[in-house]
C-alpha cells in the first residue's frame, strides 16, 4: 500500500482462541456493525505483502463474503459507527461495490466478491 494512499478496508478482524472463522466473522459482523448477518459464504485466502515505513507485512486473510441487498445496504449507511475503536480521522462509509472496486485495500480483495464463485487463493504485492 503506497503511503498516500488512502486506506479502505472491509470490516473483519481477529480469530479468537477455539473459534472456528466461521463463528469469528460472525461476531465481528455483531461487533463491528452491531447486526447479525447470516450465511456468509467462505470466498478463500488473500495473501498480501506490503512495507509501511521501515516496516515490511505479511498478511494472509480469510476471505468470507455477505449477500448485501438494498434494505441491508441502506441500514448499513446510517448505522453509527461512534464506538468502533478506529482513528480520530477514519470515516466509516458503505460504498457500492462497483465504486469499492476503485478504492478498496488490498486491491485483490475485489476478486472475492463474486457470490458463487470458486474458492481463491490471491497474492498481492505492494
Amino acid at each position: 500500500m503506497k503511503n498516500d494512499a488512502p486506506e479502505v478496508y472491509v470490516p473483519g478482524g481477529a480469530i479468537h482462541f477455539n473459534e472456528t472463522a466461521e463463528q469469528a466473522i460472525l461476531r465481528e459482523d455483531q461487533e463491528e456493525l452491531g447486526i447479525a448477518l447470516s450465511g456468509p459464504e467462505f470466498a478463500g485466502v488473500l495473501e498480501s505483502f506490503w512495507d509501511r515505513d521501515t516496516m515490511q507485512f505479511h498478511q494472509l486473510t480469510m476471505v468470507f463474503r455477505q449477500r448485501v441487498d438494498d434494505v441491508l445496504f441502506n441500514h448499513l449507511q446510517h448505522l453509527n459507527y461512534d464506538h468502533l475503536d478506529v482513528s480520530a480521522q477514519a470515516k466509516m462509509v458503505w460504498y457500492p461495490l462497483t465504486e469499492a472496486a476503485r478504492i478498496i485495500q488490498p486491491r485483490k480483495m475485489i476478486t472475492f466478491t463474486a457470490l458463487g464463485t470458486p474458492l481463491r487463493h490471491e497474492v498481492e504485492r505492494d
